[in-house]
């Protein structure tokens, strides 16, 4: 994380893989630190998608972080910070220099950030809490389109302080800085794909050394003392296989048949295959020809049965049900509704009596429904889901269907839009509820209750905020 302290650090030198990072991504391939170092926005991408890797896992949840202990948010592959209001401390703030930077490009920025001059958590408790909101959703979101903005604002960061981290490693170590900036001109060259996975794996072997003048690798004490013990062992394997070296052999009495195992690989594979599986071949020959009888015989009498249609192994469940009569009495005051789990019904009830039956599809395993006295919360027509959906293009194009918001990254150049749930009654915070949906006869939901389109309509106009939602074993 690049951020200026008051007091100067000795931790400069740990940025310094960082900075020779950027350093071989620069076209120019100079080590100049008065030279504007420019990207592409591929190779934007590529080092942010690294970083996002390596400071997060890799994970759009590791985008959002306040960690214990500290009185900031952490945001972004960078973690850059962002205090709420009135609080201060020992680092600099670079959250908002970041925001004001992506302001320059042409990228759509969630309204409530862009109005916000205080991070809008004020403590980790209501950070953590507010884990599954819609604003944090539409935060991550919104880091996740912009890895590549971030890796060049890190970029800019890393030029501005370049000179700082000059001066403090040449002012620690006793040499100019004019040196250092010499060696990692080498660099660039060396810094291929193949070549950075040799430099990682050599790296942490003890018995390598580096050669400094070329920045290449030498062999050390171990390795040269391997190589003058090879000439002697080759001799010694050569005087073994040309039968110089007597070895202790098995005496056998001249009375014993011996057949040793050298004898039969003497012979050739195919004189090996016939002598073993010789005795074998009667009894082969002879149970296939009597399964063959045996299939004709039991062909003509069993009938085939035909393979069944997909939608026939579907369960069908009986359609809605709805008793007019009752109906007409029902309003949102004197109706209440209960589901059952195990019959994966609904029912619209007045009292005791039952005005409508319809299908649901509960929570499946894993991600069950929420059972218990429940309230209707909230209504609306046209909700979709800020956790699942699909990744479409600007033009509308479904690229990756049936995706998490928590789990899977938005490919470049789509942006994450909800499934779509008519009819939504919200039932919990979390945001399950009762809406249209598939149903195939069993519990398949992530916690939801799917409802068949006339059943969710009809339980929509039933139903206010405040109505009462029993979900169990009935």
């Amino acid at each position: 994380m690049l951020v200026d302290k008051r007091a100067p650090s000795t931790k400069w030198k740990h940025l310094w893989p960082l900075a020779v990072c950027f350093l071989w991504a620069c076209p120019t391939g100079s080590a100049q630190t008065n030279s504007t170092i420019n990207l592409s926005k591929d190779q934007a991408l590529r080092i942010g998608r690294k970083i996002w890797q390596n400071e997060c896992g890799g994970s759009v949840a590791g985008l959002t972080s306040w960690n214990e202990g500290e009185n900031f948010a952490s945001l972004g592959i960078g973690h850059f910070i962002w205090y709420p209001q009135g609080v201060h401390g020992p680092f600099e703030e670079s959250f908002p220099k970041l925001m004001k930077f992506i302001s320059g490009h042409p990228i759509d920025v969630p309204a409530w950030v862009q109005h916000s001059t205080a991070c809008p958590w004020d403590s980790r408790t209501e950070f953590l809490h507010a884990e599954n909101s819609r604003q944090m959703i539409e935060l991550r979101q919104f880091l996740v389109r912009t890895v590549d903005l971030q890796a060049q604002f890190m970029v800019v960061r890393l030029q501005g302080s370049l000179a700082k981290m000059l001066d403090e490693a040449a002012g620690e170590s006793g040499e100019c800085s004019a040196t250092i900036c010499s060696r990692i001109q080498h660099v660039p060259g060396l810094l291929r794909a193949h070549r950075l996975r040799e430099l990682q794996r050599r790296r942490h072997l003890a018995h390598r050394t580096l050669s400094r003048p070329g920045l290449g690798f030498a062999p050390g004490s171990r390795t040269n003392a391997r190589r003058h013990r090879w000439p002697e062992c080759c001799r010694g394997i050569f005087a073994f296989r040309c039968g110089r070296v007597e070895t202790p052999r098995a005496k056998f009495s001249t009375r014993a048949k011996r057949i040793t195992l050298a004898a039969r690989l003497d012979q050739s594979r195919k004189q090996l295959r016939w002598q073993f599986m010789k005795p074998t071949y009667p009894g082969i020959i002879g149970a296939s020809v009597a399964l063959v009888v045996i299939a004709g015989i039991t062909s003509g009498q069993a009938p085939q049965t035909q393979m069944r249609k997909p939608s026939e192994l579907i369960r069908k469940q009986e359609p809605l049900k709805v008793n007019q009569a009752l109906l007409k009495q029902a309003t949102a005051d004197n109706t209440h509704i209960v589901v059952s789990i195990p019959r994966q019904r609904a029912y619209l009830m007045i009292g005791q009596q039952i005005a409508a039956d319809g299908p649901i599809s509960s929570g499946k395993r894993g991600h069950s429904s929420p059972t218990g006295n429940l309230h209707v919360l909230e209504k609306d027509p046209n909700h979709h889901s800020n956790l699942y959906g699909d990744f479409v293009d600007h033009s509308g194009r479904i690229v990756r269907a049936g995706v998490s918001a928590r789990i899977d990254v938005a490919p470049s150049g789509t942006h994450f839009e909800g499934a779509a749930m008519k009819w939504f009654l919200r039932l919990t915070e979390d945001g399950v509820g009762m809406h249209i949906g598939i149903l195939p006869g069993y519990p398949a939901s992530h916690g939801c209750i799917r409802q068949s389109s006339e059943g969710a309509k009809l339980l929509y106009d039933y139903a206010k905020v405040g109505t009462s939602v029993d979900v169990g074993d009935y």
